[in-house]
């Protein structure tokens, strides 16, 4: 089950921190919301039967509250607090996580069940973008890789069983600046055989139906998605 860390808006917030019952640490963060508004981007946790569930909300009116929860059964059930280490006696940083904060995004901090950057669904992800990409050259592959992390799952597939049938032309927009470009790469029943980028002026490709796998990328200062195409 996943748990939200929390929502941190302008009148009120609350937060919440997986722990292992045993050790106190935290559970992995599993995926991050980073759409939308700051207020609407969080770090999710992974959670099992047993774990412990801290937590500390706050609003104008009635200050500032702590919680012991417990899940049980798919739930989150609030327990005796005395049963358990205080919320003030857990790892330094975690006590200093669990404090009111200002409006914006809810993020557990580098070192609490992350390292601040790559989730565990990010990873999964882009170990499944490299492994789509073994046999492309390392130049492209790693800007691909790069920009990959930040794109959603979406954006980015890789199973060929999804892929639309390949039209006899493939059209490539003028590249704007050199961070913003399409291009499109193409593997046969040898592998891949390489990528055409696109140029200052439209490039239209042309395909026979011989058997082939092609991927269009469109690349806009870091961030990217593609769409695959098999004949």
């Amino acid at each position: 089950m996943l748990i939200s860390n929390g929502h941190l808006d302008y009148n009120y917030g609350y937060k919440f921190i997986v722990l292992d019952p045993q050790t106190y640490t935290p559970r992995d963060v599993k995926n991050v919301n980073r759409s939308g508004k700051p207020t609407d981007r969080f770090t999710n946790q992974e959670s099992f039967e047993g774990d412990l569930v801290y937590g500390v909300s706050w609003d104008r009116e009635t200050g500032t509250h702590h919680t012991t929860s417990k899940v049980v059964n798919g739930e989150v059930i609030q327990v005796n607090r005395e049963e358990y280490l205080d919320w003030r006696g857990l790892a330094p940083e975690i006590t200093q996580w669990l404090q009111p904060e200002r409006a914006g995004q809810c993020y557990l901090p580098a070192g609490l069940g992350w390292d601040g950057v790559m989730s565990k669904a990010d990873y999964s992800k882009l170990d499944r973008v490299k492994r789509f990409f073994y046999n492309v050259s390392d130049d492209i592959k790693s800007i691909l890789i790069e920009a990959a992390r930040l794109a959603p799952g979406h954006r980015i597939p890789t199973k060929w069983t999804e892929a639309k049938p390949l039209p006899q032309t493939l059209e490539l927009s003028p590249t704007a600046t050199p961070d913003q470009w399409e291009a499109i790469m193409i593997w046969d029943t040898t592998g891949f055989k390489g990528m055409v980028k696109s140029a200052h002026e439209p490039c239209k490709i042309n395909f026979d139906q011989t058997p082939k796998k092609v991927v269009k990328v469109h690349y806009d200062k870091g961030y990217v998605g593609w769409e695959l195409y098999r004949a």
